[in-house]
């Protein structure tokens, strides 16, 4: 009767232990994704979600996408390149990441490379509005304004497209 006590207890004791890190786990994946959380604080969980080894494949590119959104926040324009640039091998199909290096290509004037990012964000999701619409924005400094005028309204458009 004891032993039966004991390895039910000790079963309990394990889901327990269990739920405590799937709980502290789901708030380390909160905090890495969070637009609330400090930079350093997402950063922080997004790395540690990123060398725990648990995640793989589209996850791990999203780790990797939000992890680069806390650089840009701090101005750490190369560390987040080269996560955009991870999250996109990890994740080839991941429009934000694209996107997302389109705006580092962007501030550091790199037009072009930028509107290759912006190009590919759309060729994956043809109603990206953010992508449309910073797209327009590379456009207009590469002087084609016909360009930007016709992704500002596909942007206004897909904003406010009923489903």
């Amino acid at each position: 009767m004891q032993a039966r006590l004991a390895g039910v207890m000790l079963l309990a004791g394990l889901l327990l232990a269990g739920l405590a890190h799937a709980q502290g786990n789901q708030q380390v994946i909160d905090t890495c994704y969070s637009p609330t959380a400090s930079d350093d604080d997402s950063i922080t969980s997004c790395t540690a979600l990123i060398q725990s080894g648990q995640y793989s494949g589209v996850e791990l590119s999203h780790y990797y996408n939000s992890r680069a959104t806390g650089y840009i926040g701090k101005g750490l324009f190369d560390l987040a390149l080269q996560d955009f640039n991870t999250a996109i091998l990890l994740d080839p199909t991941n429009a934000q990441a694209y996107k997302d290096r389109g705006d580092i290509y962007y501030k550091r004037g790199d037009y072009n490379a930028a509107l290759a990012g912006y190009n590919q964000a759309i060729s994956l999701l043809p109603s990206y509005a953010h992508a449309y619409a910073a797209r327009a924005e590379a456009r207009q400094k590469l002087r084609d304004a016909a360009g930007a005028q016709a992704d500002e309204w596909i942007a206004w458009g897909a904003l406010f497209a009923v489903p």
